[in-house]
């Protein structure tokens, strides 16, 4: 009887050491220091130089459209491909793209991603543009906000944003797709 009951203990010692984490308790005070935040202004610099840097040196891919039909001598066509990329108004299209013809390269022009990731930030964090955001607000609470002088957009809302705007900066989410 006796040994049942030391295999038993030696059993039980033997399942509670099975379930033990066989790695370390991560710490759970987190602590800042000033460090830590100088590294991570010191990212988002970094990633905002990157992100206008490459913003620069886009090309977008219709451009080798707009090309073609200035070999092909398309003019008309080229002008409207030209003008529907870059939004830009029909006269100065009509001059960029014989620029163009006559140089042989885009120098002269700086194509720019329709991109605003401000916009893109507020998005992800209240679930519509900011236009759309101040239509679906109530007359009522807009007034009464107006009236007490305190924004509809509470701080920790533009804290949340700040903190998205500077992980999409980061991350390449922004190349992916234009249209979020």
């Amino acid at each position: 009887m006796d040994d049942l009951i030391i295999i038993k203990k030696k059993m039980e010692k033997n399942n509670n050491n099975k379930k033990r984490r066989p790695y370390r308790k991560k710490k759970k005070k987190v602590e800042f220091s000033v460090e830590n935040n100088k590294k991570t202004a010191v990212q988002d610099l970094k990633a905002l130089e990157n992100f206008n840097k490459i913003k620069r040196n886009f090309r977008p891919s219709k451009l080798d459209e707009i090309e073609d039909s200035v070999r092909k001598g398309e003019m008309l066509k080229a002008v409207k491909l030209f003008k529907d990329i870059t939004g830009s108004p029909l006269t100065p299209s009509k001059e960029a793209v014989e620029i163009y013809r006559e140089t042989g390269n885009w120098n002269h022009w700086t194509f720019v991603k329709n991109i605003n990731v401000l916009d893109l930030a507020f998005k992800k964090v209240c679930g519509n543009t900011p236009e759309e955001y101040t239509k679906n607000q109530d007359n009522e609470i807009y007034d009464r906000a107006k009236k007490a002088k305190t924004p509809i957009i509470s701080v920790n809302m533009a804290l949340r944003i700040a903190v998205q705007y500077a992980q999409i900066l980061g991350s390449d989410e922004i190349y992916k797709s234009s249209k979020q």
